[in-house]
């Protein structure tokens, strides 16, 4: 009989522990799992061809210092068997050109580096998915860390884009001075044509007056006829006329030779300040060309890989400077070739009549030398007199042609010094034009520039900032720390109710009847419910506090928290004793399936939203999805709406189904003194 009472004791002890060792068992082997990752093993497969500072060791470094798997690096071959024999739970490989795509991602034949990984999900399905996630993390803090790397080499090129544009403004000083020697050498070529053209109205004089010789020549040879007393009176006054005129001729051709000279002079300076100007507008040319065109492509790039709003606004700024330049350095060398092509046109245009000039003045000098000695000749040669008048006359006919040779080049002489007194003109506006665009030019360039170095300014420390442009602040509504808080409400409730279920499979349909007082045969019954309120609620107290002492518990109000457990297993129990009362065997199935059913409507562990939409329709019409939201008050944050409403509902179902419960125990006893 003693023997009887213990094993009874046990047997109810066994049904109120056994909710408690179901829930401490699981939530202890899952509690905290995520801290336990490290004993996963992950192998990495590095075959990237580097040899020094290379990224596949960094990433590796990374991996091993993320506190999550046992990352462990083996060859492709040993971690390829190692995954298939189901020794390691995933395979991560790095490939051959990983690091070398990295240094190439700033050209535009750049391309992405694939890192493969493998999970066997055969092995666990949670822990591939983990793995899944792992990487994708480490993917993320790469492409930060690239982002930040190319942005860094973007902001280098462009603070080094203002020392380029110095160099440009250096060439633009050269440019300047070029023009200020050309505006000189024009200065010297119009004061060298306005002395030309002065002495040219010497010319003039002295023509006129060979004019008048030629005819005393004529008058003389007339008068020679007449007699030979005129003819020694003639012969005297043609000495001293052409003496008079062949040091005025010889004056002007000495004073035409050195402007002559002077001119050819100016006109060598500016050829060579065009040929300066051309070689230097030429050489800019070729030097702005080069650094705007990088410059032009590496804005390019930058507007095309660039997210960042201001950044392409400022690389779309910089590529129309960059377009405005080009055209207008364009413009410049048209212009200095056309320079250079009219200053050549004039040059070949002026030489030759300046040396027909030149010989004619020695012809006409000659000549007058000619008609010097004719004249002595005359003198000392009366007795020659017919010869004398013969030479005489003809050298009248060559003073005469030689004069009218010298009229007609005068005249295309001083056409030519027209021509170019009005080619100078336009030279000196051309090169003022030049100089003041190439002041404006610098000038602006220096303006620019100035604002580049200050834009350039904005670009420090964008690099740090593009490797984490966006900062997460967790500031979570009801903060979860470990995996075992989460469940403990589902699996604390599940707990409970197998409680129930044990209540009723352990005792009340005991085939021994063991417990008479506790089967269905019993003829007390009220004494019997009162029994099983007493084991519910031994149930509900014993599994809480056994729970804080064995588990990290940590909740937000303990009493909120017993008070909870307390009335959700009596309230679990009174479905389950209305269910057997009323229908019995059937009862007893029922209790089952809707613990089944609960299960995936209570949104204990996955969302409601997650799964079939029947589960959500009968989410409110089941009680373990009160309980479980209550428990999660106590666990997490309190939220007295939330709390009042669970409270309220739980409530009420337990009396209700309490009050269903007496009713039915009332109906069964009157039928039994019946």
């Amino acid at each position: 009989m003693e023997k009887n009472k213990i094993k009874k004791i046990v047997i109810v002890i066994a049904v109120i522990l056994l909710p408690l060792i179901y829930s401490i068992t699981y939530l202890e082997g899952f509690w905290d799992p995520y801290n336990n990752l490290d004993n996963i093993k992950v192998a990495v497969v590095n075959e990237d061809e580097c040899s020094e500072n290379c990224n596949s060791t960094k990433l590796i470094d990374k991996l091993k210092d993320s506190d999550t798997f046992y990352f462990i690096e083996k060859d492709k071959k040993t971690a390829e068997k190692l995954l298939m024999d189901k020794k390691y739970y995933a395979t991560i490989t790095i490939p051959q050109h990983f690091t070398s795509s990295f240094e190439n991602a700033e050209n535009e034949d750049r391309k992405p580096a694939t890192i493969t990984y493998r999970t066997n999900k055969k092995t666990n399905y949670i822990a591939a998915q983990l793995i899944e996630n792992a990487v994708i993390r480490v993917e993320k803090e790469l492409d930060n860390e690239v982002a930040g790397e190319i942005t860094k080499n973007l902001s280098n090129k462009l603070k080094d884009v203002p020392n380029q544009t110095e160099k440009i403004t250096d060439a633009l000083d050269q440019i300047y001075n070029g023009t200020v020697t050309i505006t000189n050498g024009t200065n010297k070529l119009s004061s060298g044509t306005n002395t030309l053209n002065n002495n040219s109205k010497k010319i003039m004089d002295a023509l006129d007056k060979l004019a008048d010789g030629t005819s005393s020549i004529t008058s003389g040879t007339d008068s020679l006829k007449d007699g030979a007393a005129k003819l020694q009176e003639g012969s005297q006054k043609l000495e001293e006329g052409t003496s008079t005129i062949k040091n005025q001729v010889s004056e002007a051709n000495e004073k035409l030779k050195s402007q002559t000279t002077e001119l050819q002079s100016g006109m060598q300076d500016i050829t060579n300040g065009s040929q300066g100007l051309k070689t230097g507008i030429n050489n800019y040319n070729n030097f702005s060309k080069q650094i705007l065109d990088n410059i032009k492509t590496y804005f390019t790039n930058l507007k095309e890989t660039s997210t960042d709003e201001s950044t392409i606004i400022m690389a779309t700024t910089y590529i129309n400077y960059i377009d405005t330049l080009e055209n207008n350095t364009l413009s410049l060398v048209e212009g200095s070739t056309a320079l250079d092509n009219g200053i050549n046109k004039l040059i070949s245009g002026l030489s030759p009549a300046l040396n027909e000039i030149e010989n004619n003045m020695d012809a006409l000098e000659y000549g007058l030398s000619e008609l010097n000695s004719g004249a002595q000749n005359l003198n000392n040669g009366l007795n020659s007199l017919s010869t004398g008048i013969n030479r005489l006359d003809s050298g009248v006919k060559t003073l005469f042609d030689g004069s009218n040779t010298l009229a007609n080049n005068y005249k295309q002489f001083n056409n030519g010094i027209n021509t170019l007194n009005n080619s100078i003109s336009t030279l000196k506006e051309g090169t003022k034009t030049l100089e003041n665009g190439t002041l404006e030019a610098k000038n602006k360039i220096e303006e620019e520039t100035d604002k580049a170095k200050e834009e350039t300014k904005k670009l420090d420390g964008l690099d740090e900032y593009t490797k984490k442009p966006v900062k997460l602040k967790d500031k979570s509504y009801g903060k979860v720390d470990d995996y075992g808080t989460f469940f403990s409400p589902f699996f604390m409730s599940l707990s409970l109710w197998l409680g129930g279920i044990l209540i009723i499979v352990g005792l009340y349909y005991d085939p021994e009847n063991r417990f008479e007082i506790l089967g269905r045969t019993t003829s007390n019954r009220k004494k019997r419910l009162v029994y099983y309120g007493l084991i519910g609620l031994a149930q509900s107290i014993v599994l809480p506090i056994v729970l804080v002492l064995c588990l990290n518990f940590t909740v937000t109000s303990w009493p909120l928290f017993f008070a909870s457990c307390t009335l959700i297993g009596l309230t679990f129990l009174s479905i389950m004793l209305f269910l057997v009362y009323a229908f019995d065997e059937v009862g007893k199935f029922l209790t089952v399936f809707l613990l089944v059913i609960q299960l995936a409507a209570c949104a204990g562990t996955f969302p409601l939203e997650t799964e079939p939409t029947f589960f959500g329709a009968i989410s409110p019409f089941m009680p373990m999805t009160y309980s479980v939201e209550l428990l999660r008050e106590s666990f997490v944050s309190i939220d007295h709406n939330f709390l009042i409403k669970d409270v309220i509902i739980l409530g009420i179902t337990f009396v209700v189904f309490t009050s269903l419960i007496l009713i039915i125990e009332y109906i069964k006893s009157k039928k039994s003194r019946k």
